[in-house]
């Protein structure tokens, strides 16, 4: 079972938890020359988001003192299988960052190396606090080297003070200043005095003057000084004292380094031991005895192939020899023996300890336990696997792409369908294989999903291996963390070919059937004008509501072979437009009155600025969508006789509303309304009669205008359907 599976976590989620964790990953397929890393690869290397790394540009990041040493690790790597190294990264800023790189190499059954992966760790950190503390010793010894005394002497009877100029450069004065007792004692910091004068009075019986304490120097800095002095007694009575004051600023700054150091040691996450050449542990830290079960008491003094398998014993030897010539070993990954018997993944970085004449006496180690890092390695691994193996065997086409909208993969389909190799796809990019009348609206659609992150969807047509082109249904949905940050895409490509030849040939046959219609449709309606004006002026009741009712059948037919021939117009592209300047009020007023003629039943308002607006657009077919918001208003509200009409403006643009307190909308709905023959599924709107074309053709219609069209509504409490056009050409 996986660590992903162990804590309930999806596979697709590991390399955030593995960025949230500061672990970076690298994936390198060597005969494509792919190399695929993870975002926190990108800021180790300092290499900028959006790039395309190859692993050659990996040796310009790497420290020149380190590359040699790195080229030679990754040489014996492709003979091993295993990469193991700590080197520095220089940043384009100049700052120096420590890496720490493990990973393995799969070969094929000839032994060729075919791809690596691992992880990469930041280990600056521990670097530092390695390299401080060499330098605090350092300090330390320097500090012993030119400590010197402050020699003064104080007679009790008088309070004078005698002193050197160590003691007034101590307390932060020129060497040459004139100083009083009382002065030196308003230097003791306030906390302090106490200390002082418990000190003094002691001294004067049992004749020692001794104590620590701090004293504040004129620039306010605050030092620690030691003072040491003797009594000198007079028939009892204690007449002067005389001693020395040393400067142990910097003593007490090292021992609390040293506190903090010991403190570093016994909390790190990481096993700390050292040991003589012989093998001897001499210190064991708490996480040692966590990681390997030991306690300090079992191990010290012990030699320590007690966590060595015998197969490896002679690994010691070697790091032995290796730290003898004063080297380092850097991140060796091994096995080590728990105390109960199980075997570890450790990585080891082992040092040489030297004494104070520059003798290498011993070896302190660093031991990481990497077994779960071992895993989550076998377990990415065994995801890819599984992921190209369920891909592969799917008949879509399936690929995904970086946060940048950079396609990276393809899945076997892709390649079988396209006779293209992954070099092709590459080199040429994905969109070699679109129909050239496609990729314009192609690119406009997979930049506008990168921008927003809204789904990408298109039907398209590409080419295949035989050099045919087939549509395709492309889909592409953002996978994003659980701060909704988007992570890649997954996409997939449908063969819809057979799907979009039957919508073809319907349209074709509407075309047909309407053009077909309309001749007979008009034929009639005039005849039935022809009657109304004969038997107007007659009483036969009957014959006159039959007329009517026929002739308001014949232009609801009318009107339904319009939308017909309108949607067969701009599915072929030839719905032009007749554009010319004019009022928006007042064609919203006569478009209004005509509507309320129809359904005086419904109060239908109209809100409008008090002068004209003048837009360049087509009259009628503005007065088309708007009619056809009207009449679904009062369509789709069965209950509520009210539908409110807003119009407004700026000097760029006109916005107009329809408002009505009907059925309403659900929300999921709200996208898919203004598609071909799509309507709304229900209880209640199943009683409405329509295609489902009169939005489409509406939508169509404004987007010919270059505006925008939109509802906004909410089951059970109405709708309302807007549409934006540019008021200029």
């Amino acid at each position: 079972m996986s660590i992903a599976e162990k804590i309930k976590i999806p596979d697709e989620e590991l390399q955030t938890i593995l960025n949230s964790a500061g672990i970076a990953t690298f994936n390198c397929h060597f005969p494509t020359d792919t190399f695929i890393v993870s975002e926190r690869y990108m800021e180790m290397f300092d290499f900028d988001k959006g790039s395309k790394p190859s692993i050659h540009d990996i040796p310009a990041r790497i420290h020149p003192d380190d590359l040699d040493y790195r080229n030679e690790i990754i040489k014996v790597a492709f003979i091993t299988g295993t990469i193991n190294y700590e080197v520095r990264i220089v940043h384009r800023d100049r700052s120096i960052h420590w890496v720490r790189v493990n990973g393995s190499i799969t070969f094929d059954e000839n032994k060729q190396p075919i791809s690596s992966i691992g992880i990469v760790t930041d280990v600056t950190k521990e670097k530092n606090i390695l390299q401080s503390l060499e330098e605090k010793e350092l300090r330390l010894r320097l500090a012993m080297d030119v400590s010197k005394l402050g020699i003064w002497d104080l007679d009790f009877t008088t309070d004078d003070i005698i002193y050197s100029e160590k003691v007034a450069e101590i307390l932060g004065h020129p060497p040459s200043a004139i100083l009083t007792h009382q002065q030196m004692v308003d230097q003791i910091y306030p906390d302090d005095k106490k200390i002082v004068e418990d000190a003094l009075a002691a001294a004067k019986q049992n004749g020692i003057y001794v104590y620590n304490a701090r004293f504040i120097r004129p620039d306010n800095s605050v030092i620690w000084a030691h003072m040491k002095g003797k009594v000198i007694f007079n028939e009892g009575v204690p007449i002067r004292v005389y001693g020395t004051m040393t400067d142990i600023t910097e003593n007490r700054i090292i021992d609390e380094m040293k506190t903090t150091l010991a403190a570093i040691v016994a909390s790190s996450e990481d096993a700390i031991v050292s040991k003589r050449l012989d093998g001897i542990v001499t210190s064991w830290n708490n996480s040692a005895e966590r990681i390997f079960g030991y306690t300090p008491e079992e191990m010290i003094g012990q030699h320590i192939s007690k966590i060595i398998p015998p197969d490896r014993l002679n690994e010691e030897t070697t790091i032995i020899e290796t730290l003898k010539k004063g080297l380092r070993v850097e991140h060796f990954e091994t096995k080590r023996l728990t105390k109960d018997g199980r075997l570890l993944d450790v990585s080891l970085a082992i040092s040489p300890l030297k004494n104070s004449n520059g003798m290498i006496i011993g070896a302190s180690k660093v031991a990481r336990d990497i077994t779960e890092q071992k895993k989550i390695i076998r377990d990415l691994q065994e995801s890819e696997a599984k992921f190209r193996l369920l891909a592969d065997s799917m008949p879509q086409k399936i690929w995904t792409s970086d946060i940048k909208g950079n396609l990276n993969y393809f899945n076997k389909a892709v390649y079988d369908e396209s006779g293209l190799q992954y070099e092709d796809i590459y080199n040429y990019g994905w969109m070699d294989v679109v129909h050239p009348d496609d990729k314009e609206e192609n690119i406009r659609r997979w930049k506008h999903s990168i921008d927003t992150g809204e789904d990408f969807i298109l039907e398209h047509r590409l080419r295949g291996y035989t050099g045919e082109y087939r549509w395709q249904l492309s889909r592409a949905i953002p996978q994003k963390d659980c701060n909704g940050n988007i992570q890649m895409w997954v996409g997939t490509s449908t063969d819809i070919h057979q799907i979009k030849e039957s919508e073809e040939q319907k349209d074709f046959f509407i075309s047909i059937a309407s053009h077909e219609l309309k001749t007979p449709v008009t034929s009639i309606k005039g005849y039935v004008q022809i009657l109304l004006s004969i038997y107007a002026k007659k009483e036969d009741t009957f014959l006159n509501n039959a007329l009517l009712t026929i002739d308001k059948q014949i232009i609801t037919l009318t009107t339904l072979i319009g939308d017909l021939l309108d949607m067969s117009k701009i599915k072929t592209g030839a719905l032009e437009l007749e554009k010319q300047q004019f009022d928006i009020n007042t064609l919203v007023e006569e478009t209004v009155k005509e509507i309320r003629y129809a359904t005086p039943a419904h109060s239908i308002n109209i809100t409008k600025p008090g002068n004209n607006i003048e837009v360049f657009a087509d009259k009628r077919r503005i007065s088309q969508a708007l009619i056809n918001f009207l009449t679904n208003a009062v369509k789709y509200s069965p209950n509520n006789h009210q539908v409110d009409v807003t119009v407004t403006a700026n000097n760029k643009e006109v916005h107009v509303s329809v408002r009505d307190y009907g059925i309403g909308i659900d929300r999921q709905e709200h996208e898919k309304i203004f598609e071909r023959f799509y309507r709304v599924e229900g209880k209640d709107e199943k009683t409405y009669p329509g295609f489902g074309i009169g939005l489409f053709i509406a939508s169509e219609i404004i987007k010919k205008h270059s505006g925008k069209i939109m509802v906004t509504s909410e089951k059970g409490k109405g709708s309302t359907f807007s549409f934006i056009i540019p008021t200029h050409n």
